[in-house]
């Protein structure tokens, strides 16, 4: 009986193993056993009879990666990445350890057959992925889906961007709010654990389609991550997903990466989603230990993992907001800034004008400058040239903050000068607006006040 363990077809026995073991979901088990496909045809390919495990030794899987390499052509006509051989070999050594040892194999013998058998590669993978950004988020929620099911999976998926949770495998959910923070929370009841999943809403958007397009229902309720895989790149394209990336990619054989172009739409993966989820945390300046309440990991360097975030995507946001706050993803309200309207009555007179300005400015720039504390500023009464000091003030302490938002604001037509006594107002156009242009004329400016200030000469 002892010998009849070795002579047991090695394919069927891992099988069996997987499709009866019940500590893993159904989709876990097809993934399995997809994974072992090019195995079976490495092996019809060259002829090789696997009918028992004495069979299985380094010399095989040693011609079982020169064929991955070599000859074998995924599903869309492509040698496969560097990255995906290995990912085949660690499933096999994986499958073996699961499934054949003890009473087939030793573990021994299999640690000593995948012994430094993976190919090296010079491509990081997270290095090609990406993350969405808001005004992609609204392009997608905003496209009518050709059919339901695609209209399901694009909502599933958005969800996903903005909670960071992965809403599969979940039976029940109840909406609720937290009556002392004002929170919209979730709980999740996850299938057969019956296990309750806790977490805020952070974006309305994500609330507004789970709450109010769903009335609390899943959009998808089965193979939710699946269909996400094979249709969100379609989905992205046909919703104007546009712009390309630079990849690299080490195929085959090849012993260098090669650099190429890649639509965004189709570098789209279910990992997009948590990427996007906390890179638009950290783009609203989050930090790890908070991100990491939301998003669930225990390490910050998985935070580090998942952000996505160039130099250049933080002015990229600042002109978004400018140009199109419309497109700018909003917070729910319990974790939208609470503005501070905090101001004592305005300048009593003249004379204390310089005083008064000063505390403005620095109350402004310690409490987010908020337009709310402006329009209390605005509405004082001032006389014109009392405000229009303050305005051309606050005005130049943005430009030092690089506060476009703020500058902006300040120059908007509804802030003009109003005196609520007398309703008169500002005559003559407001100054142009800061542009990439004449940045450096305003961060002259700025440089020439905090010269005045520091020789008191402002007043």
């Amino acid at each position: 009986m002892a010998n009849n363990k070795h002579t047991q077809s090695p394919l069927a026995v891992i099988k069996n193993g997987i499709i009866n073991n019940t500590t893993v979901k159904d989709s876990t088990k097809q993934q399995h056993i997809s994974r072992m496909k090019p195995f079976e045809q490495f092996l019809e390919a060259h002829n090789i009879k696997l009918d028992c495990f004495d069979k299985i030794d380094r010399k095989l899987m040693l011609e079982y990666r020169t064929y991955l390499q070599k000859e074998y052509i995924n599903p869309k006509g492509q040698k496969n990445k560097v990255s995906h051989i290995n990912a085949l070999l660690s499933e096999m050594k994986t499958l073996l350890k699961s499934y054949a040892v003890p009473d087939h194999i030793s573990s021994a013998v299999v640690d000593d057959i995948f012994n430094k058998i993976l190919l090296p590669t010079k491509v990081d993978k997270r290095d090609n992925e990406i993350a969405l950004r808001d005004d992609e988020i609204y392009k997608l929620y905003n496209y009518k889906a050709k059919t339901e099911q695609d209209e399901r999976i694009k909502d599933t998926f958005i969800i996903n961007c903005l909670t960071g949770q992965r809403i599969s495998d979940i039976d029940k959910i109840e909406p609720y709010t937290d009556p002392d923070s004002g929170a919209k929370r979730i709980m999740l009841y996850q299938k057969k654990t019956g296990t309750k999943v806790k977490f805020d809403i952070v974006f309305q958007l994500a609330y507004d389609i789970l709450i109010n397009k769903y009335k609390g229902e899943l959009p998808l309720k089965k193979r939710a991550d699946t269909l996400i895989a094979n249709n969100m790149p379609r989905i992205a394209r046909e919703a104007g997903i546009q712009g390309t990336e630079l990849v690299s990619e080490q195929r085959g054989g090849e012993t260098q990466p090669t650099i190429h172009e890649m639509e965004r739409w189709e570098l789209i993966r279910t990992h997009t989603e948590r990427r996007t989820f906390i890179t638009l945390l950290k783009l609203r300046d989050w930090d790890d230990i908070k991100v990491m309440k939301f998003s669930g990991h225990k390490d910050r360097a998985m935070v580090e993992h998942y952000c996505k975030l160039e130099p250049s995507d933080y002015s990229d946001f600042d002109s978004l907001k400018r140009k199109h706050p419309e497109l700018v993803l909003k917070f729910t309200e319990a974790y939208r800034e609470k503005p501070s309207l905090t101001y004592q009555a305005p300048l009593q007179s003249a004379n204390d004008t310089s005083v008064v300005l000063d505390s403005y400015t620095a109350q402004i720039k310690e409490t987010a400058q908020t337009k709310e504390q402006l329009e209390y500023v605005k509405r004082t009464r001032m006389t014109k040239e009392q405000w229009e000091q303050y305005r051309n003030k606050a005005i130049k302490e943005a430009a030092k903050r690089g506060d476009f938002d703020m500058i902006d604001f300040l120059m908007s037509d509804p802030l003009k000068w109003e005196c609520v006594e007398c309703g008169e107002r500002p005559e003559g156009e407001w100054p142009n607006e800061p542009t990439d242009e004449n940045i450096e004329e305003w961060e002259r400016i700025a440089a020439e006040y905090e010269e005045e200030r520091k020789n008191k000469k402002f007043k």
